[in-house]
């Protein structure tokens, strides 16, 4: 058994090809292998995860630019039929106005009766 000052805070010491750390754990030869594939796993999960993020946001936003489509559609439809009503409403107006202005005439053009 022998012991190697890798760095001045951290020493190793090697022992049938394992690395025994000063905490008390053991690594093997393969753990680097191990650990470089848990970092890689780590970095495809970071990486699926931005994905999903990615994809929620992209559906978020069509599903609100499909709402706002159909909310402006409804607010045009909503908008017409109310301008119709109005014009409706302004020729009936119209029409009770111009009846009202005729009767009057009417009793104008009346000779007054001279009373007795």
């Amino acid at each position: 058994m022998r012991s190697l000052q890798i760095s001045h805070c951290v020493k190793f010491r090697i022992f049938a090809g394992e690395l025994l750390t000063e905490e008390g754990g053991v690594e093997e030869g393969k753990t680097k292998k191990k650990k470089k594939r848990k970092e890689n796993e780590k970095k495809e999960m970071g990486y699926l995860l931005r994905v999903r993020i990615t994809s929620f946001l992209a559906g978020a936003a069509m599903a609100s630019a499909i709402g706002i489509y159909a909310m402006h559609h409804d607010y045009q439809i909503a908008h017409q039929t109310l301008s119709q009503q109005t014009i409706g409403h302004y020729h009936s107006l119209e029409g009770r106005i111009s009846a009202l202005e005729k009767s009057q005439e009417v009793k104008a053009t009346k000779p007054v009766e001279a009373a007795p």
